[in-house]
C-alpha cells in the first residue's frame, strides 16, 4: 500500500472519528457509577453538553471545518473548548491540526484530552483516540537544536519554539524544516534540516557576531615633520596620527590638533563594514575662528560649505573667512545665509526655518551686530571686495554695505 493511500484512509478514519466524537458520546464518561443526573448529562453528545458562547463557538466551528477552513474552525474549537473545559472537544483540535499537516501539535491536543478527561471519558473514546495517536506516530520524529549563545530565539518554521539552551528535543514532523536562531547582535544564518520517521534530527548553531563597525584610517596633512598631531574623535582625543580603530556605523566628527595648528573638524557617516580613509588638513590654530549654531528642531540638518556639520546644535572651529551655512528639514523650504568669521572670533547663530511676518527669524549674535526680524535693509551691491579691519568683521556678507538698518525694536 503506497504512502498516498495510506495517508488517505488515515484521513477518512480520523473524520470518521471527527464526526462521531462532534456529535455523540453514547458509553458513560466516568468508569464508577455516577449519579443519575451526571451520568444524564454525560451521555448526551458534545454539542447537547455546551450552551451559550460555547456551543456558538462549536457550531461555528464545525461549519468552517465542513468548509474546509481548517485554521478558523481550530481556532473555534479553541475557543469552545476553553468555555466549555470538554476534554473531548481537543480530539476535533487535534483533526484541525491533521488537516493543517501538525501532526506533532494533533498527538499533543489527543494526549492533552486523554489526561484532562481520565476515568471519566468512555472507553470507546479513549480507544479511538489512543489509535488515531498511534496512526500519527510514524509522520512524527525529534529534533535536538543547539547552540553556543545562550538567551537565542529558536524558531522551526518561523514559528517561536523556545529558548537556548533547550531542554531536550521537540516533537516535529517529518520533512525539511527551516530553523532559525536569532539573538541581537547575532547574524541570522537559517538551516535547512531534513527530518525522517523515529530518528532524531540534530541542528548544531555556532551564532557569528554581527559586524556594525568599519576600519577609519586617518592622517593629518599640513604639519611640519616630526610634529606630534592628536586625532580626535567626537570631541575625544584618542591617538596621534595617522590613526587606525574601528567606528560603529553611524555619524563621527573627525578633527586633528597639535602645538599652534588644529584642523577643522569632519563630519563623516560610517557605514558597516566598508573602510574609509580621511585625511585631514592642519593648519596654524590662529586662522580659526570658532561657530555655535542653533536650529529650532534637533533633527534639523546644519551645513556648512555644503557640508553637513551637524543635527540641531554645531559647535566648532571654522577657517577664518568667507563661509555659508544652510539649514533644511523635510517638508520646508531650506534656508542659507553667507557670513564672514575672523580669527578668534567666536560666532553664535540661533536659527529658525519657522516663518513669522512673511520673513524668517534670524538671530544672530557675535562681532558686536544683531539683524533681527523687521527689520528694514538697504543693500548696496559694490563692485570691489570689501576689507574688514579687527577681529570682529561683522555679520553681513562681503561685497555688501548696509546704506539704511532700521531696528522696531528688540
Amino acid at each position: 500500500m503506497s504512502i498516498r493511500c495510506s495517508i488517505q484512509c488515515f484521513t477518512r478514519l480520523l473524520f470518521a472519528t471527527f464526526l462521531v466524537f462532534a456529535s455523540t458520546t453514547e458509553a458513560p464518561l466516568f468508569a464508577k457509577s455516577p449519579s443519575d443526573a451526571e451520568a444524564g448529562r454525560l451521555t448526551r453528545r458534545v454539542r447537547d453538553g455546551l450552551s451559550g458562547a460555547a456551543l456558538s463557538a462549536f457550531e461555528r466551528a464545525s461549519t468552517l471545518f465542513e468548509d474546509g477552513d481548517f485554521r478558523g474552525a481550530r481556532a473555534e474549537f479553541e475557543r469552545a473548548y476553553d468555555l466549555a473545559r470538554e476534554p473531548r472537544i481537543l480530539y476535533n483540535v487535534a483533526v484541525c491540526d491533521k488537516m493543517l499537516r501538525k501532526y506533532t501539535r494533533a498527538i499533543e491536543n489527543l494526549e492533552r484530552s486523554l489526561r484532562e478527561g481520565g476515568s471519566r471519558l468512555p472507553s470507546e473514546y479513549v480507544m479511538r483516540t489512543n489509535e488515531t495517536v498511534a496512526a500519527l506516530a510514524p509522520y512524527v520524529s525529534k529534533m535536538v537544536i543547539t547552540s553556543d549563545v545562550e538567551g537565542a530565539s529558536v524558531l522551526v518554521d518561523g514559528e517561536p519554539v523556545g529558548t537556548t539552551p533547550l531542554d531536550g528535543s521537540l516533537g516535529i514532523e517529518v520533512g525539511e524544516h527551516l530553523v532559525s536562531v536569532r539573538k541581537a547582535g547575532y547574524l541570522d544564518v537559517p538551516k535547512r534540516v531534513r527530518v525522517t520517521g523515529f530518528e532524531t534530527a540534530v541542528a548544531s548553531f555556532v551564532l557569528e557576531a554581527a559586524i556594525t563597525r568599519s576600519e577609519v584610517s586617518i592622517e593629518a596633512r599640513g604639519a611640519p615633520q616630526g610634529t606630534r598631531v592628536m586625532i580626535l574623535i567626537d570631541g575625544v582625543e584618542v591617538g596621534i596620527a595617522p590613526f587606525r580603530t574601528m567606528l560603529e556605523a553611524g555619524p563621527h566628527t573627525l578633527g586633528a590638533r597639535a602645538a599652534g595648528l588644529l584642523a577643522a573638524p569632519v563630519r563623516i557617516e560610517v557605514l558597516a563594514q566598508k573602510p574609509v580613509a580621511v585625511a585631514l588638513r592642519i593648519e596654524r590654530e590662529s586662522k580659526f575662528g570658532n561657530l555655535r549654531v542653533r536650529a529650532d528642531e534637533a533633527s534639523d540638518v546644519i551645513e556648512l560649505d555644503g557640508r553637513d556639520v551637524g543635527r540641531g546644535s554645531v559647535d566648532q572651529s571654522v577657517t577664518a573667512g568667507e563661509h555659508r551655512l544652510r539649514v533644511k528639514r523635510p517638508g520646508v523650504e531650506p534656508r542659507a545665509l553667507d557670513f564672514v568669521i575672523g580669527e578668534n572670533e567666536t560666532r553664535s547663530v540661533s536659527l529658525s526655518l519657522e516663518k513669522h511676518g512673511g520673513l524668517p527669524t534670524w538671530l544672530w549674535v557675535g562681532g558686536g551686530a544683531v539683524l533681527a526680524a523687521g527689520a528694514t535693509v538697504a543693500v548696496v551691491l559694490l563692485t570691489r571686495r570689501t576689507t574688514y579691519e579687527g577681529s570682529t568683521p561683522g555679520t553681513l556678507a562681503p561685497r555688501t554695505l548696509p546704506a539704511v538698518f532700521t531696528f522696531g525694536g528688540l
